[in-house]
């Protein structure tokens, strides 16, 4: 983001292909839409065993409503995330301490931060979703994993947040048992709060 200089910038990924079109859609949201600083936008998975979830309604995002989207489906302002401090952690994602989360850590701090953010239901093309870096299946690093994310995401109500999370999401039928995936987020949690936290602020 330092290296950039336009007024909009996309994140990408290497299995992502746009439609023709797909800059001036995202030129126009933006300009119809002047106090908007983020949006995320649709992008149809190729794989079945992995679709994405897209939106039909552009809507406000919250911190409870923002864990769907990945960084490839984010566009921002780039003057608002560098005025506002706001960078991708490197204690999350593909080859950093904790395998995934960079994403969804990105648009909760812009929310943090108050930063009109909305889901827009624009279409920009498609993605492979083929094999993942990071995902090696419903082990017990990925809901430690998670535990973490989620003390980097909201802080003193991690513990709240993570039981709610768990409860209301399904997962595979491969995947542990409720118990053992709660004792492993919260694990992560209590890790990440000590190691990674300071008085309750993020140091992420």
């Amino acid at each position: 983001m330092l290296k950039s200089s336009a007024d909009i910038l996309l994140f990408a990924d290497d299995d992502v292909v746009y439609e023709e079109g797909y800059a001036n859609r995202i030129i126009d949201f933006f300009e119809s839409n002047p106090r908007v600083e983020v949006a995320t936008f649709n992008l149809k998975s190729l794989n079945e065993k992995r679709p994405l979830y897209l939106v039909s309604k552009t809507y406000r995002l919250n911190r409870f409503n923002c864990l769907r989207f990945g960084a490839c489906r984010i566009a921002v302002r780039r003057d608002s995330v560098l005025k506002n401090n706001i960078w991708f952690s490197l204690l999350f994602g593909g080859g950093a301490p904790f395998q995934a989360g960079e994403d969804n850590l990105f648009l909760t701090n812009c929310i943090q931060k108050k930063m009109n953010s909305v889901a827009s239901n624009i279409s920009l093309g498609t993605v492979k979703q083929e094999d993942s870096t990071w995902f090696k299946g419903y082990d017990e690093k990925y809901f430690f994993d998670r535990g973490a994310l989620f003390a980097a995401m909201y802080g003193r109500y991690a513990y709240a947040m993570l039981v709610l999370f768990e409860l209301k999401k399904v997962v595979s039928k491969n995947s542990m048992r409720f118990h053992k995936r709660l004792k492993m987020g919260l694990k992560g949690v209590r890790m990440f709060k000590k190691k990674f936290r300071d008085n309750g602020k993020s140091v992420v």
